[in-house]
């Protein structure tokens, strides 16, 4: 697309014009140069990495705090604001187009430009290239314009939580930072296709919660850095990862705003942009599911609102009960005094793990064999416990009497032969893990002599969303970190190298993470 269409609505400078003209002729550069990393990207894709060059360019040419915002990130987390990219004994340099920034810019681009696949930051190609688009890219920089079109906007006032989320959904669709990445999101939960109105909800989980191959950073982590905001707001905008989804019955609309209340905790939001109008679609008396983000101490809506019904006409107490044994790792979010009350079982149930198995890893040479063992723990861990009688009446409650591993898990686990291995992660509860023969294998050889599939095997692992930030910890406690730095391609390794690998991969286990347990009235899940 050209270097106009992702500019923010309604701003426009002089400088853009320029813009568009060094677009072109980074993407001409591009196409001369022979380094063999360009040979990753198909060349009809070509133009779309000079616009993100350029935009790169402009953001720190003008100072406009996107890439700042990433550098302190790294800086705090690893004590290096460009991991593997700038060698630990140079030190930081003033220059904004400086090669290691375009090294550090380009290693991760094309990765996602090579569909994820992950490449070594230590690729003999890569400064070089760097250094030669730092040269040719400061003389195209030189006697810009004075103003930017992206700064004029993101520096714009922030009076309503309306003026953030605007610029939260140019930031995390448009900028060049991120735009690939949004796509990319879309298309992996089949959301390509579908129309806008459909979208949104993907567009809004994007946004609000997505960690990025970006060191793990989200749209929201760079927006709450690069907009002029107070602490406090700052605070608020970096909470919207946690967006209180809920039943919300209105029980007020006037012109100062609406007052909706929390079925799940009772507490009441004041919603100050949604005001009584007949073109309103929130109606006093009406139950509507939605989520709800803080700015300036009230509530805006995040994503997309649906009618439940009228309050009077409804079971509020069987759907306050159905959403929160369905989402209680939502309501964990806003319900803190029941969020610990899970932690605490959480807690205990580990203690009884241990005890029973002898450790926090213990594994199994099937999957089926892993799943009577699992239920037949759980008893044991109740009756421990509730207590034999108690533990009796919640069986016949519940109707927990006579559990098969068929009725608890899939076939693709319990048809497992190679291996399966469960890990009681304290955080969030106990994990399985199947073909765990295969990964220890791996593990094992200590990073010597691993083969391509045994590689991407291992960064398969590495990077499934099942497999947790602990679990990774402790196979890495347990049986050496070298073949995880082998299967990245990490020849140097620096001693934040584990830890970056974690925050860039696993970035949201870094978030608050909830108990996988529902505590509710008359007994747990």
């Amino acid at each position: 697309m050209s270097f106009k269409h992702f500019r923010p609505d309604g701003m426009y400078t002089p400088t853009d014009k320029r813009l568009g003209e060094i677009s072109k002729n980074v993407e001409q550069f591009l196409k001369n140069d022979k380094s063999m990393l360009l040979h990753f990207i198909e060349r009809q894709f070509l133009p779309e990495l000079a616009n993100l060059l350029t935009e790169f360019g402009e953001d720190v040419w003008y100072e406009i705090g996107m890439w700042k915002a990433l550098e302190d990130h790294n800086l705090l987390c690893f004590g290096n604001p460009l991991p593997f990219s700038k060698p630990e004994s140079v030190k930081a340099s003033d220059f904004p187009l400086d090669e290691y920034r375009l090294s550090h810019l380009l290693w991760n681009a094309l990765m996602i430009w090579q569909g994820m696949d992950y490449f070594s930051p230590h690729h003999p190609e890569l400064l070089p290239l760097a250094q030669r688009l730092s040269q040719f890219m400061e003389k195209q920089f030189e006697k810009l314009p004075e103003q930017s079109s992206v700064a004029k906007f993101l520096g714009s006032p922030n009076k309503t939580g309306v003026d953030v989320k605007k610029k939260l959904v140019w930031m995390g669709t448009s900028s060049y930072l991120f735009r690939t990445l949004h796509y990319m999101y879309l298309d992996d939960h089949d959301a390509t296709g579908l129309n806008f109105n459909e979208k949104i909800p993907y567009i809004d989980d994007f946004l609000c919660q997505e960690c990025t191959l970006w060191s793990g950073i989200g749209v929201l982590d760079v927006l709450a850095h690069a907009l002029p905001l107070s602490d406090s707001q700052r605070s608020e905008v970096l909470s919207w990862y946690e967006r209180h989804a809920s039943m919300y019955e209105i029980m007020e609309m006037g012109k100062n705003g609406m007052k909706a209340k929390n079925l799940m905790t009772d507490a009441v939001y004041e919603f100050p942009e949604e005001k009584s109008s007949l073109l309103s679609p929130f109606k006093k008396g009406m139950v509507v599911f939605g989520a709800a983000v803080p700015f300036n101490g009230k509530w805006y809506w995040s994503g997309v609102q649906h009618q439940v019904g009228r309050a009077d006409k409804i079971d509020l107490k069987t759907i306050r009960a159905q959403f929160f044994q369905k989402s209680s790792h939502i309501v964990y979010r806003y319900d803190k005094e029941r969020a610990a009350i899970a932690a605490g079982h959480t807690e205990n149930y580990l203690k009884t793990f241990i005890e029973y198995f002898g450790s926090d890893l213990v594994e199994f040479k099937t999957g089926m064999e892993a799943a009577k063992a699992s239920i037949a723990k759980l008893e044991f861990q109740q009756k421990k416990i509730l207590g034999e009688k108690d533990f009796e009446r919640q069986k016949k409650q519940f109707k927990l009497q006579g559990i098969t591993p068929e009725q608890v898990y899939s076939p693709e686990i319990l048809k497992n032969k190679n291996g399966t291995a469960l890990f009681f992660n304290p955080t969030i509860g106990e994990e399985m893990t199947i073909d765990f023969f295969k990964i220890k294998k791996i593990l094992q050889k200590h990073g010597k002599g691993l083969t391509q599939a045994e590689i991407e095997h291992l960064q398969e692992f590495f990077e499934d969303s099942s497999v947790s930030k602990e679990m990774i910890e402790r196979l890495a406690s347990e049986y050496g970190h070298e073949s995880f730095a082998a299967a990245f391609i990490l020849h140097k390794q620096p001693k934040y190298w584990f830890h970056y690998l974690l925050r860039k991969f696993k970035g949201k286990e870094f978030r608050n993470r909830y108990p996988n347990l529902a505590v509710v009235e008359d007994g747990e899940f």
